[in-house]
């Protein structure tokens, strides 16, 4: 099978505007709190599907959740998570949680503990947008994270300079050596995933699956 995981996303819908990017409300759901209860509903509807659906059967090894800044330094995060897999009896395996680098660096502790709460559970993370924020190589071997997920910018820019390809490629390289899964978003040709995998990225996502 081509597909090993998924990664849920969300949009909101208006009755005027139609549907809205988590570009535009997640910035104001992270302000006001509100981003708390949208991460609980995307974790809850991953379960739900989980629980009612083949899909696992299908070869769905997991589901990649994002997880904002703001859930990740609640104290009661881990208890939370992990009742909603239980009410619905869903393994932590089946759940992969997706951060960004972007945090500011004085919650890095709070951060780095919960996660490690949550790994001690079963439950993966993976860096979404690598290559975006302020993380430096150095911190690369401290972060409890299993996947590292390339970011679109970054995948697109190395088919369009050499200097831009050098940089992914000595990416790969750095976080291979630490034992790390990556993920390279934004593939888009066919050309383009063999390249890729050639590299050394473990998987890939994009339009090009989804015009398969």
């Amino acid at each position: 099978s081509y597909f090993s995981s998924c990664e849920a996303l969300i949009r909101l819908k208006d009755p005027r505007a139609g549907y809205i990017s988590p570009a535009i409300f997640m910035p104001i759901a992270e302000k006001n709190g509100t981003v708390l209860g949208i991460d609980r509903f995307v974790l809850s509807s991953v379960c739900e599907m989980l629980a009612t659906t083949k899909a696992i059967s299908y070869g769905l090894e997991y589901v990649e959740v994002n997880l904002s800044v703001v859930d990740c330094i609640q104290t009661n995060l881990a208890e939370s998570i992990l009742n909603i897999l239980k009410e619905r009896n869903i393994g932590p395996s089946r759940i992969n949680l997706e951060i960004t680098e972007t945090w500011d660096k004085d919650v890095t502790s709070v951060i780095d503990q919960n996660i490690r709460k949550l790994m001690s559970s079963g439950i993966t993370f993976s860096m979404d947008d690598f290559g975006t924020g302020y993380s430096n190589f150095s911190r690369l071997a401290d972060m409890p994270v299993k996947i590292f997920k390339l970011d679109k910018s970054t995948v697109q820019a190395a088919f369009e300079s050499e200097n831009s390809y050098m940089i992914m490629y000595n990416m790969i390289k750095i976080i291979k050596s630490l034992g790390k899964e990556i993920v390279a978003e934004g593939v888009e040709t066919g050309e383009q995933a063999k390249q890729i995998i050639r590299l050394g990225c473990d998987h890939i996502q994009g339009f090009f699956y989804a015009n398969s």
